[in-house]
């Protein structure tokens, strides 16, 4: 809707104007008539009727992407020339052969990008994650003039810190083990994290209970009742210090334990560890400081 007040319509008088962007026409939405037809049309000058159509006469390429190394922005040298000499044709072959070279730091950089490509998809995670990855993977890179860099603790380093800025509660170990298959190298892994977040002057958004707890209750599929519940209990347990020093997913995991015994439903110990990843021992400790410093009474 047009919000122009000395706008309107010449034959009903009506101000419920619209304008058609593939026509560049204000249309009258009472009567139906063209209010103006001179205005500039800001869309293509060429028509398609239908998507694939459509899609072979647009002259726009695709986005500009970190997973590539010239960031999606490149431009391909024929070879094919009929009306140039033998000489020359081969000249041209050679040159077209020389841009398709990479240099020794574009070829560690594609490696890189690679490397974050296939354990992302490995990860299953999604094209933000990927190219915040990729993004600062690549300052790292250029920012230091290092000459060996171990790949896949900075992959690993980079898709973690991804995942933190993207509130994605995936762990390190699970992430080391898809990228290198074992979780021995988490020392050099902490060290590179440590660097991105000090160099880079970042500053990670904080896990917090209730954020694990709406994972918690999608992986659970708990109603309602149960997320009310819980959100009260951690409330009250954040009023009564409880839980200070220890991870948000143990007291998270409590406090949907605590919600489904108070509503009486179905929910053992063994199967919410296995889902939350928690161990049995600590859901039981966790358990026993919200009962202790929170006025709760339930039969565990």
């Amino acid at each position: 809707m047009l919000g122009d007040a000395q706008l309107k319509c010449p034959c009903c008088g009506g101000r419920n104007l619209i304008k058609d962007n593939k026509t560049g026409e204000i249309v009258c939405i009472d009567c139906g008539s063209v209010v103006c037809i001179d205005n500039i049309d800001l869309g293509p000058e060429w028509r398609a009727y239908s998507e694939e159509h459509e899609e072979r006469r647009k002259r726009i390429g695709d986005p500009l992407t970190f997973l590539e190394v010239n960031m999606g922005i490149f431009s391909v040298m024929g070879t094919k020339s009929d009306m140039a000499s033998m000489k020359r044709r081969r000249k041209i072959k050679r040159m077209a052969q020389i841009q398709t070279r990479l240099s020794p730091a574009s070829k560690k950089l594609e490696k890189l990008l690679n490397e974050i490509k296939r354990a992302c998809e490995k990860l299953s995670l999604s094209r933000s994650e990927m190219e915040t990855a990729a993004r600062i993977a690549r300052k790292i890179i250029t920012s230091y003039n290092k000459k060996r860099w171990n790949i896949k603790a900075l992959v690993v380093a980079s898709i973690y810190v991804s995942c933190k800025i993207n509130e994605n509660s995936k762990k390190l170990n699970e992430i080391v083990k898809s990228v290198s298959g074992s979780s021995k190298k988490r020392k050099e892994v902490m060290k590179l994290y440590r660097m991105i977040l000090t160099k880079m002057n970042m500053h990670l958004p904080v896990t917090t209970e209730q954020k694990k707890l709406n994972k918690i209750a999608k992986d659970l599929k708990c109603d309602g009742k149960v997320l009310l519940i819980s959100n009260k209990i951690i409330r009250c347990a954040r009023l009564a210090r409880v839980g200070l020093g220890k991870t948000p997913g143990s007291v998270a995991t409590a406090a949907v334990y605590i919600a489904h015994k108070l509503l009486n439903k179905k929910l053992t110990q063994r199967k919410i560890c296995l889902i939350t990843k928690t161990t049995e021992v600590t859901l039981r400790s966790r358990i026993k400081d919200i009962m202790d410093n929170v006025s709760i009474e339930v039969e565990v």
